[in-house]
């Protein structure tokens, strides 16, 4: 179908990369590369320049991303229109998220009051999410990232100091609150570059002149928890993310530590559609 192919050349311009483009779409590099080479075959016309693995957009296809923006958005549109059909007693509500724990109560008791609605829960970094979001991927997501976006509304959902979280039997483990100079004798797992909680763990640590020991990137919130809880090193979150569980503990900080806020977006034009407002009814703001 002509959609597929369109699709394919949109996430390739997009990206500036057949491989960043497939993994978005999640189809192998070929299949997007065929996809490709079928759409300047059918109409004769070359939409990128090759060079090595950057693709660049040729004037043809400067001219076509515009129409294609406005083509997959409304057919997003229309696959959420008939998703949601039925109003609220039926359909498929899709929820992004960071990670689970400010959304989880909201999410139970919208099951409770909602059984027939199939659940879909996709998690990334705060940047993935807002952009699953706008681009119709999902219907609302939890963000740490504060958007000022005209096409958004928010609600907050969560305002908590970060903590460093170790594993309890960790030498710090027994003290009752931590300096930041003694990140120094621990290995750091940092989030993964986009995440909000790993901008602001990089600007505490610049902001006292801080180095760990040693670090460590993970890009994934629950990666991390299992990695320390196996002994390989302490993060930085916020302590609504670190789950009870008997091989970890959470350590405040004698300074003053940055806030993380949490918040539910979804898009301004969308909050009458039945599900998403039936699911906001189940939403507790931070008063």
């Amino acid at each position: 179908m002509l959609s597929e192919l369109l699709c394919s050349f949109f996430e390739v311009a997009r990206q500036g990369s057949v491989a960043l483009a497939a993994r978005q779409i999640k189809l192998s590099q070929p299949t997007v590369t065929s996809r490709i080479r079928q759409l300047e075959e059918i109409y004769q016309i070359e939409l990128f320049y090759r060079g090595g693995a950057r693709w660049v957009l040729s004037d043809a296809g400067i001219r076509l991303m515009p129409m294609v923006e406005r083509l997959l958005q409304e057919e997003a549109n229309i696959d959420f229109t008939l998703r949601n059909a039925g109003g609220a007693q039926q359909g498929n509500l899709r929820i992004g998220a960071t990670g689970p724990y400010f959304i989880s109560h909201s999410i139970a008791r919208f099951h409770a009051a909602h059984p027939q609605i199939q659940l879909s829960m996709q998690f990334g970094n705060s940047k993935e999410m807002l952009k699953a979001l706008n681009e119709y991927a999902i219907d609302v997501t939890v963000s740490s990232k504060k958007m000022e976006d005209a096409r958004l509304n928010c609600i907050l959902l969560a305002a908590e100091p970060l903590v460093l979280a170790i594993r309890s039997d960790h030498p710090l483990a027994k003290q009752k609150d931590l300096d930041i100079a003694d990140l120094a004798r621990v290995h750091l797992l940092l989030r993964e570059e986009g995440s909000e909680t790993q901008k602001l763990t990089q600007q505490f640590l610049q902001e006292y002149g801080i180095q760990a020991k040693s670090s460590s990137c993970i890009a994934n919130g629950e990666a991390i928890r299992q990695a320390i809880i196996h002994g390989f090193g302490a993060s930085i979150m916020s302590e609504g993310e670190v789950p009870d569980h008997s091989a970890l503990c959470t350590l405040p900080f004698r300074q003053t530590s940055p806030l993380i806020y949490e918040y539910l977006y979804y898009l301004k034009d969308r909050e009458k559609v039945p599900l998403i407002a039936a699911f906001l009814r189940h939403i507790t703001p931070l008063v």
